[in-house]
């Protein structure tokens, strides 16, 4: 199995749509997807994701699902605070060892974020196992094998989250060190071996599509 994830282009938050920049960069991302296997579509339901998918939709003909937990998570936890944007120099701050079990009692939006991280991942799970991938402990149970791909247009949040869990790194880490494009494409592939599976990371942030990258 493989994930393709995929953050909507250049946002136009205001109208809950894309920028007239975010349209270039959703045209170049489906022309890239084109000859991409894609098995599955699953698309936030807010008009930034949607309105990206569209143009992967029109050009390869592909049915969708809109997946309501997809939508962007609940990041901000003071003011005009997001977990997202602590600064990694604070985050790594001498005598500060950050762990997957012990962040939320070392970093400011700690106790907000342990709840939403929490009910994203069991709802990821549940999403999951739908593809015969059951979670236990620390991997997946293959239940039924599959080559399939599932594509998945969301945001920064909810990409990093998923790459906090899949790769088993301290969510804050995650958020400070780890940079999600407009566009980007992020590919994860299930790795198995005697009926168990760990998500290896394939791909990160790509931004090959974009004349921007290109031009660099």
């Amino acid at each position: 199995m493989n994930l393709l994830l995929i953050r909507h282009a250049e946002p136009d938050y205001p109208n809950h749509t894309i920028t007239d920049a975010g349209r270039r960069q959703a045209e170049q991302l489906a022309q890239s997807l084109l000859n991409v296997q894609i098995d599955r579509l699953i698309v936030s339901p807010l008009g930034r994701a949607r309105h990206t998918a569209d143009y992967v939709i029109r050009l390869k003909e592909l049915d969708f699902e809109i997946v309501e937990f997809f939508q962007e998570l609940a990041g901000r936890y003071a003011d005009n605070l997001y977990a997202w944007n602590h600064h990694g120099c604070d985050l790594l701050a001498p005598g500060r060892e950050i762990t997957t079990s012990n962040w939320p009692t070392r970093v400011p939006y700690g106790e907000h974020m342990a709840s939403v991280y929490q009910a994203f991942i069991s709802q990821f799970d549940g999403f999951i196992s739908t593809f015969g991938l059951q979670r236990s402990g620390d991997l997946y149970r293959v239940n039924r094998a599959s080559e399939k791909t599932i594509a998945i247009v969301c945001h920064a949040g909810v990409i990093l989250t998923l790459l906090s869990h899949l790769l088993h790194i301290p969510l804050p880490v995650v958020y400070s060190q780890f940079r999600i494009d407009p566009s980007s494409v992020t590919r994860l592939e299930l790795d198995s071996k005697e009926g168990l599976g760990v998500f290896r990371l394939v791909t990160f942030n790509d931004m090959s599509h974009t004349q921007s990258w290109r031009s660099g």
